[in-house]
């Protein structure tokens, strides 16, 4: 018969329940250990959420019938799979800085968003299907790395108010659909600062976690060695791998669906953002007082806990992990402005 990740949707009894490998059920298991033991009941839930998920959005189907508009996020997100590390993992790289700083959120619907971005996880679990039959052995996670060049502390606000609750919303809608599948996490070409304040709040984070993700502030040519062949690398990482990887595109000519009415219906609060973009883009007096500046940056930073501590609450219930690099970014991020405003 079909294998089981390629049965259409129409097939599927109402709570998408189907046949599952074990590797499959390893990682939902993972998801919820909790000092060292699983917790069988509350994965079994994560499961069943998961298939009628997937049953519910036709997410069996995303891959041989791509949504309407997907170039646009294309042009959005760059995240390229450039290759496999010496363990047969995916390596997939992404302009992460880019995508922060160029306000990509307002091109489109949450809807749009969470639709682009299911057909996006599922191309990567396709590409750790293939990378299992290559190595033939289970191959159930990848190696992800982001390049935080072209960040501008600048857009601090817009930021906050937008695409860090995209991040968290695509987490919530998404990723917790997806346990377990981030090997390791290289954030680099980040300002200096940014893995002074990360070695203060990881004390407090997920031992696990914590070990799946680097901070550099450079290119970490030497370390990509370590876990990738040169053919791995993008060129201008100092690899040679030419695999299309362009800029992010915050221009973009296409436009999806239901996007393309209200670019920037995405947001929940949509006045209270479009407020922190004005606050945002607002010129600022030169004779600003500095005590003023330390205040906005610190609600600012106060904010950015907030986001992490609720990703870590979610963390707490084996969310995805993948998440709390966004989330620590935010928090990076913020703390680099109160002490660059001091």
């Amino acid at each position: 018969g079909e294998p089981s990740f390629r049965i259409s949707s129409a097939k599927l009894p109402a709570c998408g329940w189907r046949p599952l490998d074990d590797a499959t059920l390893l990682r939902f298991l993972k998801a919820d250990r909790r000092g060292g033991r699983f917790q069988s009941q509350a994965s079994l839930k994560r499961l069943q959420a998961a298939l009628q998920w997937r049953r519910e959005l036709g997410i069996d189907d995303v891959v041989e019938f791509e949504p309407p508009g997907l170039q646009l996020y294309k042009q959005l997100r760059v995240r390229p799979v450039t290759g496999q590390d010496y363990q047969g993992r995916p390596v997939q790289f992404e302009r992460l800085g880019e995508f922060l700083s160029q306000g990509c959120a307002k091109h489109c619907s949450l809807e749009d968003w969470i639709k682009f971005y299911s057909w996006d996880q599922e191309m990567l679990m396709n590409e750790m299907r293939t990378a299992s039959l290559r190595a033939g052995k289970p191959v159930s996670t990848f190696v992800f790395c982001g390049d935080f060049a072209g960040f501008n502390f600048r857009n601090a606000y817009s930021i906050l108010a937008n695409e860090s609750r995209l991040v968290s919303n695509l987490g919530r809608a998404v990723e917790r659909h997806y346990p377990e599948i981030a090997g390791v996490i290289i954030v680099f070409n980040t300002p200096r600062i940014f893995s002074q304040v990360f070695n203060i709040f990881k004390s407090v984070m997920d031992p696990v976690t914590v070990a799946k993700i680097e901070i550099h502030s450079g290119v970490p040519l030497e370390r990509f060695l370590q876990l990738m062949p040169k053919e791995a690398i993008p060129r201008e990482y100092g690899g040679s791998c030419d695999r299309n990887y362009p800029h992010v595109n915050s221009t973009p000519t296409a436009s999806p669906t239901s996007a393309a009415e209200s670019p920037s219906s995405y947001t929940e609060e949509k006045n209270s953002c479009s407020e922190c973009q004005e606050s945002s883009d607002r010129p600022r007096s030169n004779g600003a007082r500095p005590s003023e500046a330390l205040t906005n940056a610190s609600s600012l930073l106060k904010v950015s806990v907030g986001v992490l501590l609720g990703i870590l609450a979610s963390e707490a219930h084996g969310d995805p992990q993948r998440l709390l690099p966004a989330a620590c970014v935010c928090v990076i991020m913020s703390a680099s402005y109160v002490l660059l405003a001091g």
